[in-house]
Parts: structure tokens; sequence; C-alpha cells
């Protein structure tokens, strides 16, 4: 039976693009904070009046999605389709507060799409993340670009490359220590090939 070919770079050097959509789950752990000079006695805060976050407040936070493989683009300008199909992606993120707006943390990942000829694409991102987190009423909206590397398996073959990935995201705070929402993220693959290369691999 004749197979139709999964598609990989033919230069010393191609980007391999993916989009990344998600459902997030974020769970807040708040920094210990001093008790007020001049609290009230008997009065509640009430969960519509959130506080926003601080030095050292963190986050963990469990992504569940879609991956779409785009194509590969070489540094010539030229493109191919990546002839896989539409897989499945799972993320676990920590990151802590550097300021009220911008927080740093790690993200391991794990994706994976199939060829025509029903063989699985593996992908499994380690990377540091930066993010710019803005508020607007019980709304979060952060803005993020992370780098690292990206192991990747298919069949025998594997590589460790570099990958960068900017995102955005938004979030319900549902009150302070959860948050729900979805993030989209753009996966730029450098996948550089060693030795001679040929025109496709199924």
């Amino acid at each position: 039976l004749a197979e139709t070919p999964l598609r990989i770079n033919r230069t010393p050097l191609a980007i391999a693009f993916v989009l990344a959509a998600s459902l997030a789950v974020a769970q807040a752990d708040k920094a210990p904070q001093a008790p007020a000079d001049n609290p009230e006695d008997g009065e509640e805060r009430s969960v519509f009046a959130l506080e926003g976050h601080q030095l050292g407040d963190q986050t963990l936070a469990l992504n569940a999605g879609l991956m779409v493989p785009l194509f590969f683009q070489e540094f010539d300008g030229t493109y191919h389709e990546t002839n896989l199909t539409v897989g499945g992606m799972g993320e676990l993120q920590w990151s802590a507060y550097v300021s009220p707006n911008i927080r740093i943390g790690l993200d391991i990942g794990g994706s994976f799409a199939r060829s025509p000829n029903d063989r699985a694409l593996f992908l499994m991102p380690i990377t540091a993340k930066a993010a710019w987190v803005f508020s607007v009423s019980r709304f979060e909206f952060p803005v993020s670009l992370a780098a690292g590397i990206n192991i990747v398996r298919y069949r025998e073959w594997s590589h460790v490359d570099f990958i960068l990935k900017p995102g955005v995201g938004g979030y319900w705070r549902y009150d302070s220590n959860w948050s729900f929402g979805l993030n989209l993220a753009w996966w730029l693959d450098f996948q550089a090939a060693t030795g001679d290369q040929p025109d496709n691999q199924a």
C-alpha cells in the first residue's frame, strides 16, 4: 500500500507553526498580607471586591484543548503543508507575580497529532514564560511570551528544538483563589536538520 508522506523540513533550519487553543483553570495562592491598621469589626469582605495581585502571589494553571498544525516555513519564504490532523494538547503552568501586573514562571506541556497514515507526532515543550496581565472588573487578560525547548517525537525519529510561544488569554475570576478562561498560543518551533534530508518521510 502506498503511504501518504508527512512532510518535514529539507533545509538546515525551518520553522513549524502550530496554533494551540485551550481551556484554562487557574488557582491563585495569595501571599500572606498584614492586617489593616483600622479593620472594621464584624464586617465581611465581599467576593465582588477582589484584591489585585501583589509581589509573591503565585498561580497554578491547568490547560487542555486543541492543537492545530499550520505549516512548515523555510527561511527563504517557502512553506509546506504539514499533512497532520488537528490534535490535542495539555499544559501545566506555574507562575509568580513580581509586580501587580507582571508574572514569570514555567510551563510544561504535551501535544499530539496524526499523519494520514495514522502515525502519531508528539511534542513536549518545556519553557520559561513572562506575562503582562491587565484587569477589567472581574476579568484578567494576560499577554505572554514563552521560550524554551520542544522535544519532538515521530516514529523512531526525535528532535530537541528551540521553541517560542507568544500567547494571549482571558480569565474570569470566580473568587480570589480561582479563575476560569481561554488561552490561545502560537507555537514557533525552530527545527534544525542534520545530515542529508529526504524530500519526505512517511
